[in-house]
């Protein structure tokens, strides 16, 4: 058997099929070892200190439980490349930059459409039953990037999501679906419909699950940080203080990405699922992470913020040319943070 660089989807995803190797386990592995086979053959003292016994004793020693994991990987590859999908590691050329360099980024995911559409992207995010107010403002804000040559990242949920998919492909720009599932599989066929006009308009779907996985809770709450972290900035538009957007607003908080949120008029301040956006423009940003119990990491996080409140409040339509000059500025500082500097003098 040809040997097998760790750092690929194959490699990843053989070491992910043998029982009892965690995440930990495979960062230690892929920080001392070159290939699988520097793994299989490699001494138990090489080997202390990265795995465990058992894990230890079946990289060692159990060579049918390699072979296995090897051929699974090798057929969820190929499945994937029969379905037109393409597997990226987070090592490979084509896996987005933005999200590589986030905390807990996904060692290996699932796409299929144009991943260059990414490099100008923003989160689209909010509630699953929103106002006609947040309705609008989804609207409205959704065709004021997209028309601006925004990519509008979403996850294809009902209500916000679905509103920000659906604005981005009327106006015929591009749109990201961000899904909690294996990319072959969808709860209902109005998800199946509009991840198929998505790619075939030219848009992309992504998932770190499996084929064939089916979303739950934990897989829809962890795909949030691959939303706001393969976009520039997350826009949320509507939701609960409690809500399933409020873990995108942590993530992205984590990642150190601007979050916007609309201005409420005073006609609309008493709908519950305002709340939130005006607790994040007008709350101060410490006060407003004891709110959502954010954990310390997440904490430090706000303590950086160069600014007061953890929302950047899109105060009316005349904010807009404001908000696209930000949006771009970001782009030009993240080029420059990406361009190595030359030799001091």
């Amino acid at each position: 058997m040809e040997d097998i660089q760790l750092k690929s989807a194959l490699g990843i995803k053989t070491l992910l099929g043998i029982k009892g190797l965690g995440p930990t386990t495979m960062n230690k592995i892929l920080e001392k070892f070159e290939t699988l086979g520097d793994v299989v053959n490699a001494s138990e003292e090489n080997l202390k200190g990265v795995a465990n016994a058992p894990v230890r004793r079946i990289l060692m020693e159990d060579r049918s439980a390699i072979s296995q994991a090897v051929d699974a990987a090798e057929g969820e590859l190929f499945d994937a490349r029969e379905m037109g999908a393409v597997v990226f590691s987070i090592f490979d050329e084509g896996y987005p930059k933005r999200l590589a360099a986030t905390p807990d980024a996904p060692l290996v995911i699932y796409t299929s459409g144009d991943m260059n559409l990414l490099d100008r992207s923003v989160a689209c995010i909010g509630t699953r039953s929103p106002t006609d107010f947040g309705a609008a403002v989804a609207r409205r804000v959704t065709a004021t990037l997209g028309e601006a040559g925004w990519t509008i990242v979403s996850g294809l949920a009902r209500g916000v999501d679905s509103i920000a998919h659906n604005v981005a492909l009327d106006l015929k720009v591009p749109t990201a679906a961000i899904v909690g599932s294996g990319i072959d599989v969808y709860s209902s066929d109005a998800a199946f419909d509009l991840v198929e006009r998505i790619v075939n308009s030219g848009g992309v779907v992504i998932s770190e699950q499996p084929l064939g996985k089916e979303h739950d809770p934990a897989s829809l709450i962890r795909r949030n940080r691959i939303q706001t972290g393969v976009s520039a900035a997350t826009f949320f538009m509507q939701g609960d203080m409690d809500g399933g957007s409020m873990h995108a607003v942590r993530y992205a908080l984590l990642q150190g990405r601007p979050i916007y949120v609309p201005g409420i008029p005073e006609a609309y301040k008493a709908e519950a699922l305002n709340h939130a956006a005006i607790n994040m423009a007008r709350m101060p940003a410490k006060d407003f992470g004891r709110l959502i119990a954010a954990k310390d990491s997440i904490m430090e996080a706000i303590e950086n913020l160069q600014r007061e409140h953890v929302g950047i409040e899109i105060t009316g339509r005349d904010y807009y040319p404001q908000m696209l000059a930000d949006l771009d500025q970001l782009l030009v500082d993240e080029q420059m943070d990406a361009t190595p500097s030359g030799p001091s003098m």
